[in-house]
Formats: C-alpha cells, structure tokens, sequence
C-alpha cells in the first residue's frame, strides 16, 4: 500500500526516467527541424567537428625511442611536427603542454608530458559528448529522414 501511494506521488522509475529525459527531447525534435534546412555538405561538415575535437584524445601513437634514433633528420621532424600539431590542438585544454618541440629530447619530453595527461581525457570527452548529445542525435535523426526511401549500399 505504502510503495503504491508513493509510486503515485512521486512516479516510478520509468516515469521519473521520462520526465528527465523530455526536455533533451525537445531540443533534438527542435534542432531536428532546423538541420532540414541544411545541405548534406554542411551536416557532414558539423560531424567532421566533432570527429576532430574528438580525435583530440585519442593516444599519441609515436615511435620508440630506439627506433626515433635510428631515423633520419627528416623523419624525426616529421614526428616533431606531428607532436606540435597535436599538442596545439590540446593546449586550450592544457596550456602547460610544451612548444616547439624539434629534438629527440623535446619528443621524450613531450610524450612523458602527454602521459600525465591522458588520464584527464575520459572526463573532457564525456563532458563534450554530453555537450552535443541532443545535436548528435538530431543529426542521426535528420540523416535517416534523408535516406529513408534510397537505398544505400554498403561496401
């Protein structure tokens, strides 16, 4: 009798769970309708975003240190490069990430400083996925609308 008189009071689990979630609703059925204005082109482009914010923490696949000495000074910088292109990328996030990185010091350097890092990545992505949820989905939501009727194949 108690657990029914609640369940009517305050709702069960279900209930509750779909009042929480209608207003995540509407924001996807709202920016659903906007995003039929747009082309294809600029809904591939907001994915490209958010892939490429993503891509931020993915780990740094770099080579060992034996084998970065065996390279030549070309390809050493090439790895440089690709250091300093990721770590720019980062630094709005973690502005004490090291700059102009050129040697095979600065690369040792580099990597054990992203290892101190990598383990603030799985809140900062969490946090952005929840950020764009409702626009993901909206996007997803649009996207079939567009297909629906063509047939697509897949290779």
């Amino acid at each position: 009798m108690i657990k029914w008189t609640l369940q009517k009071i305050v709702g069960s689990k279900n209930q509750r769970e779909i009042k929480r979630m209608r207003p995540i609703v509407a924001k996807i059925n709202e920016l659903e309708s906007e995003y039929e204005k747009l082309s294809s082109e600029e809904l591939l482009e907001k994915v490209k975003n958010w892939q490429s914010y993503l891509h931020r923490f993915l780990p740094l696949n770099l080579p060992t240190k034996r084998q970065l000495e065996l390279l030549d000074e070309e390809a050493v910088s090439q790895v440089a490069l690709q250091i300093n292109n990721r770590f720019e990328a980062l630094r709005s996030d973690f502005p004490s990430l090291p700059s102009a990185i050129t040697t095979l010091e600065d690369i040792d350097a580099a990597k054990a400083a992203f290892s101190e890092i990598e383990d603030d990545f799985a809140p900062l992505r969490d946090q952005y996925l929840n950020n764009i949820l409702p626009e993901a989905y909206a996007t997803v939501k649009n996207a079939a609308r567009r297909l629906c009727g063509s047939e697509v194949e897949v290779v």
